[in-house]
């Protein structure tokens, strides 16, 4: 049912509590309810790039605004040409002084350079420019006012760091001989590639090692290449530009100098656990700086995809890291004593279903290194290393903690020099994110910052960022009708303070409003969905509605992001101006069931949306991207309702997804679909006919509903056939059916070029206009 009148009221109040000044400014220009333009929708600057970083006395503030680079891009064509535009989106690096305003651009680099890092003493600025293999490693001098290259011939896109004397700055190169088709160590996935050159021909051969007969099947077919990781490891002295190679080449997740300076920690991703999974098992190892020798002191450890999540203790004495990833059970924070001592588990949590810890963050110690904070299961939880256990120290009333927040060297952030420790949180009831402090020892908690606002939806974990004296904080904030910017505050959390304004064009719309629906699955279960409605929305009329879905994942957790979706060719408020509902339900997927699923949790909140008034039962649609796609597929396959359907980089044949193969010999499918959203919980040789009961392909017999088909040609985690043999089945057949692909772009349209993007959102308009507006009583 909706949201009691006295629930929306106060979210409106507290909405407009933070919104009055933008308001009153706006006011003088006028609101006006008018379809979102296309281009105003896109822009040419946006936050694609949260990439924030604070000088140690938080009064220089660095950030990068990406833009779509239109120079090199071809004309757009969704008619099957071969033309292929080239697109570059680049992000530039900015730095504000927060006292006076001052800005200064620094130039270009690729949207993947890693966030720029500042000098201890708070006056330099390592950051990268250029784009691939020629970017350049540039030291900003705020004294000076003036750029010097100290590096040139790529930079990986990962971090940068200095040494705690000023002196050096130690960052990532490219490795240029990584093999072609080698998805993992041939240890691990007993798969080998080779390249072929005879005369003009050129080939890549995989072959997949026979294995014996007691050897259970597990290699080969990773979701993707660990090999991306492989890099060098470079030392620069910014005085005298001379370099040191620490790191010949070796795959890198992530580094961290210790304390002292004397060595460097660091991440090895060595291979997947199994088959089918994302859960990568990494090494834990050592680079002294004084005898150029590095040491694994703990391998085969859980973390995260991105091998983060551990910190030095503040002596430099130990390391800690906590595990995570998609097999992970407990998530547990281990100390690693540097004298030999091994990981030893401090934190000695229960055991629960794997995929509950997918993220984690590093642990967050107290400034005397003798415990570690973290937050569990919407806690805040301690673990002293003297213990070996931990407990839980606090909750925040009606919230989840989600986060616990931290000064740099992942130390705890404490509220004005109290023993209140700040932490972010997730309200569940009215999906908003908040700052709230809380005291380890009394468990009273205080309101800090709540309007709202998501401030998780760039779903970055380093995307609040504090000074290094903690007087601090930048953060990004966006909620349903104001787009992504950044913000800071001070200590107090009195006055928080916009930074950028990055999307003035957008002021003249009345944008849609959000709600909270909330219903139950055909099974009973209690489900929520989040409600975009038309700006001029007016009780007791019925309205077009288009479905917005995602298997297996909680969309109404979206319902303070910008549009939904956030800035970009899927931003949803592109349909609510135009009149339609726009619906994101939450659909959870059992095992082996996925189809029947959708149908059970989804077509009830439609249901509700009927019942209340708001949706047209005759003028309905839906539509999907990635596994979102496959979701719409699989709806109208399941059901006639539905007048129209898009489905984007999506699929409708699991065998197809399960052995699809990326260019470096890598199965993502297999993943997807044995463990993954896919959740058919192993091979089609073990489930399959559940591979055949849940492939809409089979069904297409069945289908009413006008489907277009969108697909990027150089997709390669949904590759174009899977694409190509849902048109060639649907023709077949006889039905409706339109198939756009936009030649050269890769899966996300996010990425795309400006000019496909555009089309794209005027032929998703343009299709719903024609199915569910034209003759509409």
């Amino acid at each position: 049912m909706f949201l009691g009148n006295s629930m929306e009221q106060a979210r409106r109040i507290r909405r407009g509590k933070f919104w009055v000044a933008c308001l009153l400014a706006l006011s003088a220009h006028g609101q006006q309810i008018q379809p979102l333009a296309v281009e105003d929708a896109l822009g040419t600057r946006s936050f694609k790039v949260p990439r924030v970083a604070l000088s140690p006395d938080g009064t220089w503030v660095s950030y990068a605004v990406a833009k779509d680079d239109r120079r090199d891009n071809a004309e757009p064509s969704v008619s099957g040409s071969t033309v292929s535009p080239s697109v570059k989106v680049v992000a530039n690096t900015y730095v504000r002084n927060v006292v006076t305003g001052e800005e200064r651009d620094l130039g270009e680099s690729d949207v993947q350079a890693p966030t720029p890092a500042w000098s201890p003493d708070g006056r330099s600025l390592t950051f990268v420019a250029g784009r691939g293999r020629t970017s350049k490693l540039c030291l900003w001098d705020s004294a000076r006012n003036d750029v010097a290259i100290l590096w040139e011939g790529g930079v990986a896109g990962f971090q940068l760091a200095w040494t705690p004397d000023g002196q050096k700055a130690i960052f990532a190169v490219p490795s240029g001989d990584l093999p072609q088709g080698n998805t993992t160590s041939p240890a691990a996935s007993g798969e080998k590639a080779s390249a072929v050159h005879a005369r003009s021909a050129s080939i890549t051969v995989f072959r997949s090692l026979l294995l014996p007969a007691t050897d259970k099947p597990t290699g080969g077919s990773d979701p993707w290449s660990l090999d991306r990781r492989v890099c060098r490891l470079v030392m620069v002295d910014v005085r005298s530009r001379k370099t040191i190679t620490l790191i010949k080449r070796e795959r890198i997740a992530k580094f961290l100098i210790s304390p002292d300076g004397s060595s460097i920690a660091y991440t090895i991703p060595r291979r997947f656990e199994r088959s089918g999974s994302q859960q990568i098992l990494f090494d834990l190892a050592l680079l002294s700086l004084a005898t150029d020798k590095s040491k694994t002191v703990t391998s085969a450890i859980r973390l995260n995809w991105d091998g983060a999540e551990f910190s030095w203790s503040p002596s430099g004495e130990q390391l800690s890291f906590r595990t995570g990833g998609m097999e992970e059970t407990s998530a547990d924070c281990y100390v690693v004593d540097l004298n030999g001592k091994g990981a030893r588990n401090i934190s000695a949590l229960p055991d629960q279903a794997p995929g509950r810890f997918y993220t984690t963050d590093p642990p967050v110690w107290d400034a005397q290194g003798r415990s570690v904070y973290f937050a569990y299961e919407g806690a805040l939880w301690k673990a002293s290393l003297g213990e070996g256990k931990a407990a839980e120290v606090g909750r925040v009333p009606s919230r989840r903690i989600t986060r616990v927040l931290r000064r740099p060297a992942n130390i705890l952030w404490t509220h004005k020099q109290s023993d209140f420790a700040i932490v972010l949180t997730h309200d569940d009831g009215n999906k908003q994110d908040g700052f709230y402090a809380l005291d380890p020892n009394t468990r009273e908690t205080k309101r800090l910052l709540e309007n709202g606002q998501c401030y998780t939806c760039n779903n970055r974990s380093d995307a609040e960022v504090v000074s290094e004296d903690g007087e601090r904080m930048a953060y990004f904030a966006e909620d349903t009708q104001h787009d992504r910017d950044l913000w800071m505050v001070d200590s107090e959390f009195q006055l928080p303070r916009q930074v950028t304004h990055l999307h003035p064009e957008l002021e003249k719309y009345k944008m849609g409003e959000a709600r909270l629906i909330d219903w139950f699955s055909l099974d009973g279960e209690p489900l929520h969905g989040a409600l975009l409605l038309p700006p001029d929305y007016r009780q007791g009329t019925r309205y077009p509605l288009i479905v917005f879905c995602y298997g297996g994942i909680s969309l109404s957790d979206s319902m303070d992001r910008f549009g939904f979706q956030g800035p970009g060719p899927l931003n949803l408020q592109l349909l609510a101006t135009r009149g339609y509902a726009v619906l994101l339900p939450d659909a959870p997927l059992q095992l082996g069931t996925p189809m029947l699923d959708l149908a059970k949790t989804v077509l009830p909140g439609v249901d509700r949306l009927v019942e209340l008034g708001i949706a047209d039962r005759d003028r309905l649609g839906i539509m999907g991207h990635s596994y979102g796609g496959y979701s719409a597929v699989a709806m109208i396959a399941e059901t006639k309702r539905f007048r129209a359907a898009i489905e984007v980089d999506g699929y409708a044949d699991t065998l197809g997804i399960y052995g699809s193969m990326a260019q470096d010999g890598s199965s993502f499918g297999i993943d997807v679909e044995e463990h993954g959203l896919g959740s058919l919980g192993g091979s089609p040789w073990q489930y399959r006919e559940r591979y055949l009961e849940n492939s809409p392909i089979l069904y297409f017999d069945r289908v009413e509903t006008p489907l277009l088909i969108v697909q990027g040609t150089r997709d390669f985690t949904v590759p174009m056939f899977l694409a190509d043999e849902m048109f060639v089945g649907l023709r077949r057949l006889g039905k409706e059916a339109e198939y756009q692909r936009y030649d050269g772009e890769g899966h996300d349209p996010n990425y795309w070029s400006h000019d496909h993007q555009v089309v794209f959102c005027e032929q998703m308009i343009r299709w719903f206009d024609v199915h569910l507006k034209a003759n509409s009583h």
